[in-house]
């Protein structure tokens, strides 16, 4: 089965809509920011990983304790699923451009909050554990 027939869009159409949408200027300032919250995390992870605990507390929804702590690696878990989402976030938005286009900025946005979401996160964690 072709997910692209479902959507009546060829995948060479896709990236002539990523062009489209580019060239709006608070989508370009979002893709930007989020590949900057993306690199700052992952810098900010690595600067403070020698002195991280063997475990760090990542599943906040399990009970307190041992439940909710981790290994230092799941931390690049929080700016992996940021650009995962983003990445999500743009082919859906390249999918319907034209049918909905106020639609497809607003993912974007979803994408900045998720991405600003992320980095906070992972710099409470950070701070949590390495002061």
């Amino acid at each position: 089965m072709n997910i692209f027939s479902l959507f009546h869009v060829q995948p060479y159409a896709l990236l002539e809509r990523w062009k489209e949408l580019r060239a709006h200027r608070v989508i370009a300032f979002v893709h930007y920011a989020v590949f900057v919250f993306f690199f700052l995390s992952i810098a900010v992870t690595l600067w403070r990983w020698q002195i991280l605990p063997p475990g760090v507390p990542i599943w906040y929804s399990r009970p307190w304790g041992e439940d909710q702590l981790a290994h230092p690696l799941w931390l690049f878990l929080l700016p992996a699923g940021a650009l995962l989402w983003h990445g999500i976030n743009i082919i859906v938005s390249a999918l319907i451009l034209h049918e909905y286009p106020v639609f497809a900025r607003v993912l974007f946005l979803s994408s900045l909050l998720v991405s600003i979401l992320s980095f906070v996160t992972l710099i409470q964690i950070l701070l949590l554990v390495s002061l």
